[in-house]
């Protein structure tokens, strides 16, 4: 885990070094960053679950997903 602070004094996310959300928040800060669909290198969203047989998401994924809305919103 590493602690990734959140740009204009926005707070601090307790996060996993290799994560899908310290990828998007490198990604998303990085104005050269590019995707290279030849290496896959796209991103993927490990832990957002759906409950069996419905739509519903499931709630241990709901960490990752406010967190990708934390990225996307700044």
């Amino acid at each position: 885990m590493i602690a990734f602070d959140l740009p204009t004094a926005a707070g601090t996310l307790s996060i996993g070094e290799n994560s899908t959300e310290n990828k998007l928040f490198k990604c998303l800060s990085n104005p050269a960053a590019t995707i290279d669909t030849v290496k896959d290198n796209w991103l993927k969203f490990t832990n957002v679950r759906f409950v069996s047989c419905g739509s519903k998401i499931a709630s241990a994924s709901l960490k990752q997903l406010k967190n990708i809305v934390t990225a996307v919103k700044l």
